[in-house]
Parts: structure tokens; C-alpha cells; sequence
């Protein structure tokens, strides 16, 4: 494997493995927004903070992105030209469970989002269903 490609594939791995703990810890804060309003009855005092950690999180990811944005240009270039090894393997491992991680906190997102659109009151009606 020529440098070029190693160093390549370890910032991949990297940077994906940083996503994925964020996403998971995304899913985590998400869930607790949930609870927490729930809980509460819709007060949304107490998670202010969750949702401002959220943002930043979310901003981190995509400065994240944007970083390794020309490495992965490069890399979906050349990956055909490279043989399996315990890198390539190492990298699509974190790939596939960024993509997982993604996928949970979705699905987060859009739990809270119906909670929020069944229980809180619509814009011109102040009862709630």
C-alpha cells in the first residue's frame, strides 16, 4: 500500500470514528430531550441546555466534514486501485458503524419530532391533542 493511501485511510478512520461517538452521544441527548419533556409535560426549561449541546454537536460533525472533505474525494478516487488490508478493513468497519450511528440518531430525531408535532400546540390553536 503506498504511503500516500495509509495516510489517507488513517485519517478516514480517524475522523469517522469521531463522528461516530458524537452521533452516539447525539442519540443519547436526543433521547434524554425526549424523556425529559415527556416527564416534564412538555416544559421545555430543562432541556435548553440538551438542545444547545446538540447544535454543537452537530457543528462539530460538519466542521469534521468539511475537514476531511478533499480525503475523501481522494479516497473514493483511488479505492478501487487498492488491495484489502487491515486498514481498508479497519476503515470500512468505522464507515458501517458511522452509518448505524447516523441511522439511530435519525431515528431519534424523528420520534422527538412526532412527540413534539402530536403534543405541542399548533400555531393559531392553543389546545393540545
Amino acid at each position: 500500500m503506498r504511503m500516500d493511501y495509509s495516510r489517507v485511510i488513517n485519517k478516514l478512520t480517524e475522523s469517522y470514528t469521531r463522528q461516530h461517538e458524537r452521533y452516539m452521544e447525539l442519540h443519547v441527548i436526543v433521547q434524554k430531550i425526549l424523556g425529559q419533556i415527556a416527564i416534564s409535560r412538555g416544559d421545555f426549561s430543562g432541556v435548553m441546555g440538551l438542545f444547545e449541546k446538540k447544535q454543537q454537536l452537530l457543528d462539530v460533525i460538519e466542521k469534521e466534514r468539511e475537514a476531511i472533505k478533499p480525503d475523501i474525494e481522494y479516497w473514493q478516487n483511488e479505492k478501487k486501485f487498492i488491495t484489502a488490508s487491515e486498514a481498508v478493513t479497519r476503515l470500512n468497519t468505522i464507515l458501517a458503524e458511522t452509518e448505524s450511528s447516523i441511522k439511530s440518531f435519525l431515528e431519534a430525531e424523528d420520534q422527538l419530532q412526532r412527540y413534539l408535532e402530536h403534543h405541542l400546540p399548533q400555531k393559531g390553536n392553543p389546545s393540545t391533542t
